[in-house]
């Protein structure tokens, strides 16, 4: 089976260079593509050296964790179970990686995955559960530390919110820290509304995360402990998915601003957005790199779902007649 798996993968791989060489230019923002399969792949999460990237794909049949070298190339299995395991996040110490999974789910499937939080060793190993809850827990993001895990879920008394099961609620959530030791976990904001994506900033004071609190969904950040946000982003199109920069001083997110969802970057405190892909499809789910030169996202510029990289400082300046990428970026620097 080992064997067969390799050829289809090689296979795979011949048929993603030729299309990409007889596809035409979909975008000139100068983003490298690093896999090369059929499948679809998602949400990539570098490792806190800057040498590996781990992300999801179905690419055997059911959505499991992976890591390659930050340059591409082939890929290691991490997990391997019949279940949905999705939304890696790296530990500051490199020893972990969190992730969402509904492989404890025992009370029937839904058309969108019920999960919990679980870590595994990022060698490879098995997953210890840390969170257990009959509703969603989801989109885990380490403490600097490595002591806790930040999370968006619908928990107490937001079931009955819920859509019918077997459809695809966009469920409220609100968000939450837990020790990675397990429960009990800490409510850390209490809106009405929905609330997702938090990730911890470097310096572990903030949470940034996106929210509809102004009537439509922006980047916000809060102190970690929770308390009052700021609003980051303010625009009618969804801002989702924040990645802060090694620094604090900036972060990532994807937003359709533009039309298709690209990756733009905004100063942490707020401002004017930057865009830094130009995709005529679709790019999501930014991850700064540890250096912070680069960021990885996943797009289906391709076709199906891939995971690419882009230069942060030279983002879009590739030549092209009437482009005005190196006017929009000249004093633009990532730190």
């Amino acid at each position: 089976m080992n064997l067969v798996r390799r050829q289809l993968m090689v296979v795979s791989a011949a048929l993603g260079l030729l299309a990409a060489f007889l596809s035409p230019a979909l975008a000139n923002d100068g983003a490298v593509r690093l896999t090369w399969t059929s499948a679809g792949e998602r949400y990539p999460d570098w490792s806190p050296d800057g040498t590996q990237i781990v992300f999801e794909s179905d690419r055997y049949g059911d959505w499991d964790l992976f890591v390659m070298q930050a340059v591409g190339g082939a890929a290691t299995q991490l997990t391997a179970d019949t279940s949905y395991d999705a939304r890696a996040s790296w530990s500051p110490d490199g020893s972990l990686i969190a992730f969402e999974s509904d492989r404890s789910l025992a009370w029937g499937l839904t058309a969108y995955p019920i999960c919990d939080l679980f870590v595994i060793p990022a060698t490879g190993g098995t997953a210890t559960q840390v969170t257990t809850w009959y509703r969603y827990d989801e989109r885990p993001d380490w403490s600097p530390d490595g002591t806790q895990l930040v999370f968006a879920a619908d928990r107490p008394g937001e079931s009955a919110l819920m859509q019918l099961l077997g459809e695809d609620p966009l469920h409220p959530a609100n968000l939450w820290a837990i020790p990675i030791t397990g429960e009990p976990a800490v409510q850390l904001t209490t809106h009405d509304g929905y609330e997702n994506d938090p990730v911890w900033s470097p310096d572990g004071t903030r949470i940034a995360f996106r929210a509809d609190y102004a009537g439509q969904v922006d980047i916000w950040v809060m102190p970690a402990a929770g308390g009052p946000a700021t609003q980051v982003t303010d625009d009618p199109a969804a801002d989702e998915m924040p990645s802060w920069s090694p620094g604090g001083d900036y972060i990532a997110f994807q937003s359709v601003r533009s039309g298709a969802s690209d990756i733009w970057v905004v100063p942490a405190e707020g401002g004017t957005p930057i865009q830094i892909t130009s995709s005529l499809y679709w790019d999501f789910g930014p991850s700064w790199s540890p250096d912070g030169t680069q960021i990885a996202f996943f797009s289906s510029r391709m076709g199906n779902y891939e995971i690419y990289k882009i230069d942060v400082e030279n983002a879009g300046v590739v030549p092209l007649e009437g482009t005005t990428w190196g006017n929009v970026k000249a004093g633009f620097r990532s730190e």
